[in-house]
């Protein structure tokens, strides 16, 4: 650009920059680097006292991070992996920067993408079957209660209200089965991927899964996003609204998103 009149752009490296978004995998980011340090150390790259300064470092990042928002309050942080891998290095030296051995930013954002997920399926669950246990208990206090039931905008049949509750609690149920499926699809571990073929570090992948299933292959699962579209398009606000507009309507018509799916 030299003799151009072409000016810097000073907001730049903040273009680049996503630490205010993905600061929510901060919790899921240590723990998976915790799993990935006693990797390392079954595998002979660290020693016994380096794995437990990692850990315990790395278990003190956890705790401040979660006690204190402000912790992660840093602008030169490019995302939540430099993030945590500088406060590591800060603590820690040349040691910290160990534990990127073996592993690479590919691997490392789709594993906390998956955690991630996995624990707010986990959220989404729990929230509807409470939501399916006031229905039932709307139901039974109001068993004698008749309302007027429509369809195509009509008055059509007398209904019970219990009725009416029932209907949006197996609406409930049919969310929580696709929720179900779609915790299977979630809970694989790319961990061991590193960029795309693996590492030559002779790491038990298994061994750190926990009650995750180890991906079968390193390309398609370090690089893949495709769990966030299936898990977006599984949760019951996305379909209702598409059904809803689909037809013209606006999207708090007839229904409310966190009642409802509807097909």
């Amino acid at each position: 650009m030299a003799g151009s009149r072409a000016k810097p752009i000073p907001a730049l490296p903040n273009s680049i920059a996503r630490f205010g978004f993905d600061r929510r995998l901060f919790a899921v980011d240590v723990r998976a680097s915790i799993a990935h340090c006693a990797g390392l150390a079954a595998a002979g790259v660290l020693n016994a006292e380096e794995a437990n300064q990692i850990t315990s470092a790395l278990g003190q990042i956890l705790e401040r991070g979660l006690a204190d928002n402000s912790y992660l309050n840093d602008p030169n942080a490019e995302d939540v992996h430099s993030f945590v891998e500088a406060r590591l290095v800060e603590m820690l030296g040349d040691t910290g920067r160990k534990l990127h051995t073996g592993r690479s930013r590919n691997d490392q954002v789709a594993t906390d993408l998956r955690l991630w997920l996995r624990d707010e399926i986990g959220r989404v669950n729990d929230s509807l079957r409470d939501a399916q246990s006031a229905l039932v208990d709307l139901a039974v206090a109001n068993q004698n209660v008749v309302l007027p039931g429509y369809t195509h905008l009509q008055s059509a049949q007398p209904v019970l209200l219990a009725h009416w509750c029932l209907a949006y609690f197996e609406m409930l149920a049919r969310d929580r089965e696709r929720l179900k499926d779609l915790s299977k699809r979630v809970n694989i571990m790319p961990l061991g991927s590193a960029a795309l073929a693996g590492t030559s570090y002779p790491i038990d992948r298994a061994s750190g899964s926990g009650s995750a299933w180890v991906s079968n292959q390193s390309r398609t699962t370090a690089w893949t996003r495709s769990a966030i579209v299936i898990s977006a398009w599984s949760s019951p606000a996305p379909r209702q609204w598409s059904w809803c507009t689909s037809r013209g309507w606006p999207k708090t018509s007839f229904f409310t998103p966190q009642l409802s799916s509807v097909f």
